[in-house]
């Protein structure tokens, strides 16, 4: 049941209610007048048989005391009725007036409702569209970073810390026997300070794993056919395995591309460090 058909529940039952007070004061009063002519004889009857008697009697005085009880009572009864009425009218006034500040404050609330989900709709959509453009700036953001990366990767120097390098020692050591009286000649363009750098990085961890290098050729090595890129390792057959350990141990540490070569038309084993890797649409006409 909504508020409305409750207001007018309670209304209907107030009008109820007061045609009933109405009602009740009437037979009431009609109590009232009823026992005042019911002793209107009665009491003069009593008073003239004491006045006769000349002595206490109690019947007569029972019927003058009852009569004045019952009739004072029941008009007092009366009295306090229709004060009781007046009391009763003032508090269903004062029920409905807080009905209906209650039936205006959950209209305002509900309107306060109304408002608020709207304005919740609308920061819902706000939100959707700021999530959107979010995003796509993120989407854009991490193109950029991938770019960047990219760039990074193109003009970032290699080199390996003094960790990684003891690590790969660590790795060749077990061939170091097979080099007694051998030099492995490590070289790097010439003009080219990032790679000699490197190539003095790759010397040292042979240094460090107890194998004799020749390092005259670093930063010495001038292009006489074509510009070789990464880090070649080439050498006899017999120097396969450390070639191929030595170039997968390095790579583990750094990305960037590591090959070996061996036959006989290498006579020695050596190191040569080429120009740093560059994008493969700049390869044309180099190896």
């Amino acid at each position: 049941m909504d508020l409305s058909a409750l207001e007018r529940k309670i209304s209907n039952l107030e009008n109820s209610l007061s045609s009933l007070e109405i009602w009740l004061g009437l037979m009431t009063t009609l109590v009232v007048i009823g026992l005042v002519i019911e002793y209107w004889h009665e009491i003069p009857e009593a008073i003239g048989d004491l006045r006769k008697a000349k002595k206490w009697l109690w019947k007569p005085v029972c019927i003058i005391l009852g009569a004045i009880l019952i009739t004072v009572g029941v008009a007092g009864e009366l009295c306090v009725q229709f004060l009781a009425s007046s009391k009763e009218t003032d508090l269903r006034k004062a029920n409905n007036e807080v009905v209906a500040r209650l039936g205006q404050t959950a209209k305002d609330a509900r309107a306060e409702v109304n408002s608020l989900a709207k304005e919740v709709t609308s920061v819902g959509e706000q939100a959707r569209i700021l999530s959107t453009k979010l995003t796509e700036a993120l989407r854009d953001a991490a193109k950029e970073q991938a770019k960047r990366i990219k760039l990074e990767k193109q003009v970032v120097w290699r080199t390996l810390s003094d960790t990684d390098r003891q690590a790969i020692a660590e790795q060749i050591k077990p061939y170091v026997s097979s080099f007694v009286g051998r030099k492995i000649k490590v070289s790097s363009y010439f003009a080219d300070p990032e790679g000699g750098v490197f190539a003095a990085e790759m010397a040292d961890i042979l240094v460090r794993a107890g194998i004799k290098v020749d390092p005259k050729q670093i930063g010495a090595q001038i292009v006489v056919d074509e510009l070789d890129f990464g880090v070649w390792i080439t050498g006899p057959s017999a120097d396969e395995t450390f070639m191929r350990v030595f170039a997968v141990e390095t790579h583990k540490h750094l990305d960037t591309p590591i090959r070996w070569r061996w036959g006989p038309q290498y006579a020695e084993l050596g190191v040569l460090v080429g120009a740093r890797p560059i994008p493969s649409d700049l390869k044309t006409g180099l190896r």
